[in-house]
């Protein structure tokens, strides 16, 4: 492990860990030095060891701290959607470090099978006999503007209102479901946004609404946010079914009392107030 991080972080110290490996793992010439097929297979899984690693350590340095161990949640949309259900949480277990990864669901659903992370908040189907879900509440898509936008004065938005604004969104590769699913709306219309700019998270394309640089739809956030405006779709009934997904075979004490937190006290059915 430590001939491994060194090289990494130090590449001048690969022919100790191709001595180790047994393979080549770098191609040298006078003027470069480039992978080997071997190389670069290598590479990926040498980070991902290295990030266990650290994830490791940081796991017995917070327990020397007296803290509990952690918590890693995934989630997509915003960090704001999570405030509410982080801060009770964090009220009933103070010694109990949280992380959070923002990711996208596909990417979620692979980290749970993986163990990088504890829960997520995914919003599409999962088909897995190992991830466990649980549906938390179906969001209805809006449309997201700066606070001092002049369609704030209508009391819906339709998209044909949008067809002369600068229209925000995630890429497609960042959420291919999310892309086209907007995009779509945008086709059906026969419209095309007149200009497009995309950012590479949600949380990123709702700052960049609330500067007053465009507008976007999105089912995110759900709850207040300073400087953004959101309005109901005209015509439009789309929303996002928001569930809860961990690992079935999970042996984490840590997950256990959260689910037991968040099932029996925290969230009810019957309240659309979840997070």
């Amino acid at each position: 492990m430590g001939v491994l991080g060194n090289v990494v972080e130090n590449p001048e110290g690969f022919p100790e860990l191709e001595e180790e490996i047994g393979a080549r793992l770098f191609r040298r010439t006078s003027r470069q030095v480039e992978l080997t097929p071997a190389g670069k297979w290598l590479l990926p899984r040498a980070y991902e060891i290295l990030d266990r690693v650290e994830q490791t350590r940081i796991g017995a340095l917070l327990t020397s701290m007296g803290r509990e161990g952690e918590l890693r949640i995934g989630f997509s949309g915003t960090v704001v959607d999570l405030l509410p259900t982080l801060k009770s949480y964090q009220s009933r277990y103070p010694h109990v470090g949280i992380i959070l990864k923002q990711m996208n669901s596909t990417m979620q659903i692979k980290a749970l099978h993986e163990n990088q992370i504890d829960i997520g908040v995914v919003t599409i189907p999962v088909y897995s006999d190992k991830i466990r879900t649980r549906p938390l509440i179906r969001i209805p898509f809006m449309a997201a503007l700066p606070a001092d936008h002049p369609l704030t004065a209508k009391p819906s938005i339709s998209v044909h209102d949008l067809k002369d604004e600068t229209f925000i969104i995630t890429p497609q590769s960042a959420g291919p479901i999310y892309y086209d699913t907007i995009m779509g709306l945008f086709r059906h219309a026969g419209l095309t946004p007149r200009r497009i700019m995309e950012a590479q998270d949600l949380h990123t394309v709702m700052l960049l609404v609330i500067g007053g640089m465009g507008v976007t739809l999105t089912p995110s956030p759900y709850r207040p946010v300073h400087g953004l405006t959101l309005k109901p779709l005209d015509g439009v009934d789309l929303s996002l079914q928001v569930s809860l997904a961990w690992h079935a075979d999970s042996k984490s004490e840590v997950l256990a009392e959260f689910l037991e937190f968040f099932f029996g006290s925290h969230y009810s059915e019957t309240d659309d107030c979840w997070l």
